[in-house]
């Protein structure tokens, strides 16, 4: 069902693959460094948002489909700036509302009638999803220590905010990579 998904995204103009580090927002979200290849998913919401003259929604940086493997892979790229409200700014970065939304754009996709597949709803929603949030804590401080334990922290709000974004379905945990060991890390781990 994923290899059909995806050809159909891609003939009919959904699925944009493309090195993540060449994505409209790479330079401002600090990634412009990554070679990585994957959906730009921005412009698929945007897509559907115009077919379905919807106002637009929130979505996931970059998304991979890997068929061979049964798994989607939900990608968000941010910038967290250090300061005193650390907590409330990671929470309002809306991050389990950009992945759900994104879901919602995938099963939009999927229920065109020409994704002929039996069961196709069922058999998205037991797919194993991966979120993979990547990010660096942007601080002016050049204490490596404190960098990491700032890191560390960001990491399990993040992980907090996301864990059950779908009660019922197939995601995993959700996992977080720093920035700039995303080529690396990424392949190593989620591919």
């Amino acid at each position: 069902m994923l290899a059909t998904l995806l050809t159909f995204g891609k003939t009919n103009g959904y699925f944009d693959i493309k090195r993540i580090g060449d994505f409209d927002n790479a330079v401002s979200e600090g990634f412009s460094h990554i070679n990585t290849q994957a959906i730009h998913f921005d412009k698929t919401k945007e897509k559907i948002c115009k077919e379905c003259k919807q106002e637009s929604i929130k979505s996931c940086d970059a998304l991979h489909i890997i068929p061979n493997k049964n798994r989607i892979n939900f990608i968000e790229f941010k910038q967290i700036i250090d300061n005193s409200n650390l907590i409330r700014w990671t929470t309002g970065l809306n991050l389990a509302q950009k992945i759900k939304d994104s879901k919602e754009v995938l099963l939009l996709i999927l229920r065109n009638p020409q994704i002929v597949h039996s069961d196709k709803v069922n058999k998205f929603n037991n797919l194993e999803k991966n979120v993979i949030i990547s990010f660096d804590v942007l601080t002016s401080s050049k204490n490596k220590i404190y960098v990491y334990i700032k890191y560390f922290q960001v990491k399990q709000l993040i992980i907090k905010e996301l864990k059950n974004i779908i009660p019922g379905e197939n995601f995993n945990n959700p996992e977080c990579i720093k920035t700039n060991e995303f080529d690396i890390e990424y392949p190593r781990r989620f591919l």
